[in-house]
């Protein structure tokens, strides 16, 4: 006969408030584990060592069992009778609720997406050339192909290389009367490479993006690569930041571990 203790099943549910998201964990993992596979964003700039006391939350109701006493040191006596616990810390033993305050939630965390970015002079390595031609005067695709690259080599003063896309791009071209064409062209190469086709001209609209990729935030700049200036920005945090804001620690933590089941639990840290 099985003991009562081994017919205790081995799972619980949490539910975090207010995101009302409800999970089933195995018993023993931590708050802040749980948090992490059900996608709550709770700030851990440790990455769940105990060090840092930001990953407060409130167990509202349920069995837990803390770690050890030292969380204490990062809370007051009010936010211990109100039900206070450090989530990396504190492990689930049954169905809890916790509910995660303001000050632990990412989402509350304010982005910044302005940039200052010093006048200097642009130069890229894909720029855009417009180069007046009409494919059908050709009468094979070969001589397309050789007519462009030397239009392009008298332009630029390079050899030319069709990117596979380019070469499509232009094969579905061939039959159709262009008002010239626009060719995006990656001179940082070797051999300055045609890597886009366009019909008409496009040459003024050429736009790359700058990528800020930080251990808390992601945001990209749209930028006009004719004059450095950005046009639009987006913005994010970094999915990693739950798992701690020390890239270093990310990293090694992400390499060491894996959950069963969910290899991307702590996926590989690269900046």
């Amino acid at each position: 006969m099985k003991s009562m203790e081994r017919m205790q099943p081995s799972m619980a549910h949490l539910e975090f408030q207010p995101a009302g998201k409800r999970i089933e964990v195995k018993k023993g993992l931590t708050i802040l584990e749980a948090a992490q596979l059900a996608g709550i964003k709770i700030r851990s700039v440790c990455g769940g060592a105990g060090s840092c006391g930001k990953c407060k939350v409130i167990v509202d109701e349920g069995n837990i069992l803390e770690r050890s006493e030292s969380y204490k040191k990062f809370l007051t006596q009010d936010e211990i009778a109100r039900g206070y616990h450090l989530a990396c810390q504190t492990q689930v033993l049954s169905d809890i609720t916790v509910i995660v305050p303001p000050e632990s939630r990412i989402e509350g965390q304010q982005i910044l997406v302005s940039a200052l970015v010093s006048r200097v002079e642009v130069d890229p390595c894909c720029v855009k050339k417009f180069i007046d031609v009409d494919l059908v005067e050709l009468e094979d695709k070969f001589g397309r192909v050789e007519r462009l690259a030397r239009l392009v080599r008298n332009t630029l003063g390079r050899e030319l290389l069709l990117s596979d896309l380019a070469l499509l791009k232009l094969e579905k071209m061939m039959m159709k009367g262009t008002n010239g064409l626009t060719l995006t062209i990656n001179k940082c190469a070797t051999e300055s490479e045609v890597i886009d086709i366009d019909v008409g001209d496009t040459s003024l609209r050429n736009y790359g993006l700058a990528i800020d990729l930080g251990t808390t935030k992601i945001v990209i700049y749209l930028v006009d690569l004719r004059d450095g200036n950005i046009v639009d920005t987006e913005s994010s945090y970094n999915e990693q930041l739950i798992y701690g804001e020390d890239p270093d620690f990310m990293e090694e933590y992400s390499a060491a571990f894996c959950i069963p089941g969910k290899p991307e639990f702590f996926p590989s840290i690269r900046r």
